[in-house]
């Protein structure tokens, strides 16, 4: 297929070559942008008690995603996520910014949560964020639930 899209673009025989290497580089500095923009968002989500199931989740679409992908491919039924796959491929810094408002209202809502299910994590996501913005604090995460409370 990329080959006969080579030819479509006139770029056979020598040029070919320059055009794969130009084609993958694009490719992965294109990689490399998307996570960088994603990246922050996702490292912030996984300090909150939603990190696991939006990892779920996320695993689960990309799991319907590929198996509806190579359905498609040898012949079958076409792909009923193709849309919003195709909206996301042509608004991606709406896919960006819908991460980035998730992993905020994610730690917004974990921060105020009263009864939190997992004390233990946010003693220790707060304990490391206060090391981590005060480069010449000595602090450490507390050990034990009575060290939190002095």
């Amino acid at each position: 297929a990329f080959a006969g899209i080579l030819a479509d673009l006139g770029l056979d025989g020598s040029q070919s070559l320059v055009a794969l290497l130009s084609f993958n580089v694009g490719i992965e500095l294109a990689q490399l942008t998307a996570t960088a923009l994603v990246f922050p968002s996702l490292a912030l989500l996984s300090t909150t008690r939603f990190a696991d199931p939006f990892r779920i989740t996320g695993a689960a679409v990309a799991l319907a995603a590929a198996t509806f992908w190579a359905l498609e491919r040898v012949g079958l039924p076409a792909n009923p996520l193709g849309p919003v796959e195709d909206a996301a491929i042509a608004h991606p810094w709406r896919v960006v910014l819908t991460l980035a408002a998730i992993a905020g209202a994610a730690w917004v809502l974990d921060l105020a949560a009263p009864g939190d299910a997992t004390p233990d994590r946010r003693a220790a996501v707060r304990a490391s964020r206060a090391v981590a913005c005060s480069p010449t604090s000595s602090r450490t995460p507390p050990s034990s639930p009575s060290d939190r409370s002095a």
